[in-house]
């Protein structure tokens, strides 16, 4: 085994995170374990807790950066003409994503937090971030008063992306729809709502 001073705090953590990654990438979030991990890296148990409070951090660590590499792949999208088309390659992208990286969403969907867990201030920046890409998208559809609408609007149509893409990963669409054109589906019923 690796001794502590092998490594500084910060390696440790970039390592540990980069290596639960792994973990889930290849074999999913159920086998992501302390012990799993400690292996992995080359140090005790222990250490793993002296890097992360509990398993709730670990896990809102991991996703947090998920989501973090998420609104940086849709922040590179092109803008569009449209709002349509804003919103849409937006949707677009999400499912590009999320279908890219199945096991690492399927890990901010179902990592098995406890009951107490509540997201960390960086995992909900980043949440306000990627909503912030939907209210850029969609801005001319609103009135400048409107803002807190248009957020809350926003905020929505996030949870039902997440819904469709939880739905989907447990094969769950119905009338065999797939991923993509559900997502599709929703942006156009917001759309066709707010016209």
């Amino acid at each position: 085994m690796a001794r502590r001073s092998d490594h500084t705090r910060a390696e440790l953590k970039k390592l540990a995170l980069d290596s639960a990654r792994e973990i889930v990438r290849s074999e999913g979030v159920s086998a992501l374990s302390t012990r799993k991990l400690a292996t992995k890296i080359g140090y005790t148990s222990g250490t793993v807790y002296q890097i992360f409070k509990n398993r709730n951090d670990l896990g809102d660590q991991l996703n947090t950066q998920t989501v973090t590499r998420l609104y940086e792949y849709c922040q590179s999208i092109p803008p569009q003409a449209t709002v349509q088309l804003r919103l849409r390659k937006l949707a677009e992208g999400f499912v590009t994503f999320a279908s890219a990286h199945v096991n690492e969403w399927d890990a901010v969907i179902n990592y098995p937090f406890t009951r107490d867990y509540r997201p960390s201030e960086g995992y909900n920046l980043q949440i306000e971030q990627l909503l912030r890409l939907i209210c850029d998208a969609t801005v001319d559809l609103y009135e400048p008063d409107q803002e807190a609408q248009q957020f809350r609007d926003a905020r929505l149509l996030w949870a039902s992306m997440y819904g469709i893409f939880s739905l989907a990963a447990a094969g769950r669409l119905s009338d065999g729809r797939n991923l993509a054109d559900s997502v599709a589906d929703l942006a156009d019923l917001y759309l066709a709502a707010r016209s």
